[in-house]
């Protein structure tokens, strides 16, 4: 079934505060939420899209990622998009989930934490309500938008990336009986009171696992591919203290600041090794980083792993089988749903931990 037959066309008007494709998500998004659109209908093509709203491509484009985003639509090879199973059913909850989708690096971690929270949708019947902000916004404006949100809108419970939240707006929440559920480590330094929950994966042990295993494998110089200039030096005190802890001494001028993403993790990579031609195995603080040097490394002939390992972090390509990456897994999907249930538990007043703390899991591939 197509959905053009019983759409009407809306003017989408650009003096709305809401930019164009936010208006766009929120009309398509209605009618899959309130049931008129069931699952397995056909939402219009991008051309068709385009036509009736009268926007371009690229609007309509950011308008179906939210939706696929969120988990309300998917692509079906050579047959289109379609609504998914599950994606309106009758709401007993609604939950507001604060993130960053500024960036295309935050995609794959977002999906996976979201197909977590949709996975207890059949079971717990919640709307989830999104609310896109970023880090790298002014503060001042960035609270603004959160502060205004959480004071206007109805909803039941909250899900926040951390560092997405104050303290203030959590104290805010919880005097207003909302449970809120952060996902992350604690370096936002919240504190948790009666109606707060943190769910993050020890991404410390993670690493240590990870070099634990390459230790094991006959690796002995190792370089860093890490976090961007602005935030780096805190992390490599980090990331030393680990090295140490395996037995391994730690050459601060291995580790290798870089802006998140493909490109500028390959670029990391050249560096690094212009510097360390040496190094056995290179360590990536995520899987995207670690595609970046992957390319890097085959682009100058390097065999991979007989003359140089490599790993990510996160587990986000798993889906991608073609990298063949050994990573971290630091379990996305069930923070999602171990975050959803942790809110359907407070709301029904029953206890929770107020810190649950996966363990990562060490998937071996053959980068190493």
């Amino acid at each position: 079934m197509n959905v053009l037959a019983t759409t009407q066309k809306i003017a989408l008007k650009s003096l709305r505060k809401d930019p164009i494709h936010r208006q766009l998500y929120q009309i398509l998004r209605e009618p899959i939420m309130s049931g008129m659109y069931r699952p397995g209908t056909r939402i219009p093509t991008e051309a068709e899209l385009t036509k009736l709203y009268g926007v371009s491509r690229v609007t309509v484009r950011r308008a179906l990622q939210e939706l696929a985003t969120e988990g309300l639509i998917e692509g079906r090879k050579s047959q289109g998009t379609f609504v998914r199973t599950g994606a309106n059913i009758l709401a007993k909850h609604r939950y507001l989930f604060v993130h960053d989708n500024t960036s295309p690096v935050s995609y794959p971690y977002l999906q996976l934490l979201l197909q977590g929270i949709q996975s207890m949708a059949q079971n717990i019947k919640f709307r989830l309500e999104m609310l896109a902000t970023s880090l790298g916004e002014e503060r001042s404006a960035k609270d603004a938008m959160v502060s205004d949100f959480i004071e206007s809108a109805d909803f039941n419970g909250v899900i926040a990336l951390t560092g997405y939240l104050t303290q203030e707006e959590v104290l805010r929440l919880e005097k207003r009986d909302i449970p809120v559920v952060i996902i992350g480590h604690a370096y936002d330094q919240i504190v948790l009171g009666p109606k707060t929950v943190r769910i993050e994966c020890d991404a410390q042990h993670g690493l240590l696992l990870i070099l634990t295993y390459l230790l094991r494998l006959g690796h002995q110089k190792i370089g860093y591919i890490g976090k961007p200039l602005s935030e780096f030096e805190q992390h490599r005190e980090l990331i030393s203290k680990i090295f140490v802890n395996t037995g391994l001494k730690f050459d601060p001028d291995c580790y290798e600041p870089s802006d998140y993403g493909i490109n500028p993790a390959s670029q990391a990579c050249f560096r690094l090794l212009e510097k360390h031609p040496e190094l056995d195995a290179v360590l990536c603080l995520d899987d995207l980083q670690a595609v970046g040097a992957l390319q890097y490394l085959r682009s100058i002939g390097k065999k991979i792993p007989q003359e140089i390992a490599l790993a990510g972090g996160g587990n986000f390509l798993e889906e991608h089988s073609h990298f063949d990456i050994t990573t971290i897994d630091h379990r996305l999907r069930e923070q999602g749903s171990v975050a959803a249930k942790c809110l359907e538990d407070m709301i029904a007043g029953k206890q929770v931990e107020k810190h649950i703390c996966l363990e990562p899991l060490l998937i071996k591939r053959k980068t190493t």
